[in-house]
């Protein structure tokens, strides 16, 4: 064996003890110790020197993931099948493996912790907090919600940094359950009281999901060819729509307590867009409800937003058309219900860029502000309403204080579409990606 470098240990899946090492020469080696044995099973491809290693024993492979002084980084598994050969900024000098999610932690001598899955996508966030130093150490903790990172040895202060890192939402959501239909798509989904899901089938039918017993009952159509699905934060009011313009209104039981009716364009149409509309009607293209439930914002086709008085059925409020935002808007209601945030889904560049305009609940203007060249599709408010996040059409995220300053990026551009976008309780951002090109009865979160 040549001189070791790094050693890494696990229990395998037969009880016995499972060894890695890396080796100065650019080897990696798996061994088995049955307590009185240590048996070579297989030995890697050599590289550049390795710096680092780490094992995994899985359901039906062990994984070893080895970081090496070029800066790169592989995944390995006892049969030697192993994984691209990931970059990263100098030399790799610590390296982990997630107990349960196919996502690799690394760090290279410029002391940032990035996350990657196994086919090479990095996830956020990217951890910088012991930059510029560089990472010595690794280690996920069992449940993987969180990760030991140890800096180098400061000789002037005679002290090491460690740090531990929330890693909870590292890959995004699990699943928890699932139920798939198999006659129609599904339109839009939410959450009623009780912990039931409910789901809007594009012939009109609601689905009542319940994911304790697993068991799922449907309700008839009310009208056919549905585009949405929404249903307020308190789960008791359901609203779907379609091509034609109209809002259907249920009870968190899906029995019928409503309709709201088309809208009429307003004045200032140009004439190709009036023959439009008188042919093909007003479609609704988005709704939001606010936080109380009381009142749900309507984006027709016009380019019109209606405030609707649920409780009432009745218009509260117009914000007219607007030449700069017709078509497809972003909407979202600040967390007290009092304003309105609105920003047109496609740039309308020639117009110095998207507006994201506020308006109160009679319709009338609040601030605005200039967001950007690229279209806004995603729009969330943080918990504490004290700013907002937004994600655009190239797939950046950014932060934005309530005041429409802008404070940072939160990730690189993607050049994939950000469709949904909402906060939990931690006030942890939670997005919805989407590849291919955006239409008018996208759905999100």
């Amino acid at each position: 064996v040549p001189l070791l470098s790094s050693i890494a240990t696990t229990r395998g899946l037969q009880g016995e003890t499972l060894v890695a090492t890396g080796g100065r020469d650019g080897s990696a080696r798996l061994w088995r110790w049955d307590g009185q044995r240590l048996t070579l099973i297989a030995e890697f491809n050599p590289g550049p020197p390795i710096l680092c290693v780490a094992i995994q024993a899985r359901q039906n492979q062990t994984l070893v993931a080895v970081g090496d002084a070029t800066g790169g980084a592989r995944i390995w598994n006892e049969k030697g099948h192993a994984t691209d050969r990931f970059r990263f900024f100098g030399a790799v000098a610590a390296i982990a493996l997630h107990p349960s999610l196919d996502v690799m932690a690394a760090s290279g001598s410029d002391g940032v912790i990035r996350f990657l899955t196994f086919s090479g996508v990095e996830l956020a966030p990217a951890f910088t907090g012991l930059a510029p130093d560089p990472i010595q150490l690794l280690q996920f903790s069992a449940d993987g919600n969180s990760v030991t990172a140890a800096g180098d040895w400061d000789v002037t202060s005679n002290k090491q940094s460690v740090r531990m890192l929330d890693t909870s939402l590292l890959g995004g959501s699990r699943r928890i359950a699932a139920f798939k239909t198999a006659d129609t798509a599904i339109m839009g989904a939410a959450f009623l009281t009780g912990g039931l899901v409910v789901a809007g089938k594009r012939d009109g039918g609601l689905l009542v999901w319940d994911p304790a017993s697993d068991s799922v009952h449907e309700i008839g159509p009310i009208a056919t060819d549905m585009w949405g699905l929404k249903a307020d934060r308190q789960g008791i009011t359901i609203a779907e729509w379609g091509p034609s313009g109209r809002i259907y209104l249920r009870n968190g039981s899906g029995t019928k307590i409503g309709e709201l009716p088309v809208p009429s364009p307003s004045p200032g149409l140009s004439t190709a867009s009036e023959a439009a509309l008188a042919k093909l009607g007003n479609p609704v293209l988005s709704t939001t409800f606010s936080p109380d439930g009381q009142t749900l914002a309507a984006n027709y086709q016009s380019g019109d937003v209606v405030l609707w008085d649920v409780a009432r059925q009745s218009q509260r409020a117009r914000i007219p058309w607007d030449h700069k935002r017709s078509g497809q808007l972003t909407m979202a209601f600040t967390p007290a219900g009092d304003l309105l945030a609105v920003t047109p889904t496609r740039p309308y560049i020639a117009y110095n860029g998207p507006v994201l305009q506020l308006y109160r609940l009679d319709g009338s203007p609040g601030p605005s502000f200039a967001n950007g060249t690229m279209a806004v599709t995603a729009l969330a408010f943080q918990p504490d309403g004290k700013g907002f996040v937004t994600g655009d059409s190239n797939g950046l995220v950014r932060r934005w204080t309530i005041d429409g300053k802008p404070v940072e990026p939160v990730n690189r551009p993607s050049h994939k579409a950000i469709v949904g976008m909402a906060f939990d309780s931690k006030s942890s951002v939670i997005l919805d990606r989407k590849s291919t090109r955006l239409n008018s009865s996208h759905l999100g979160i």
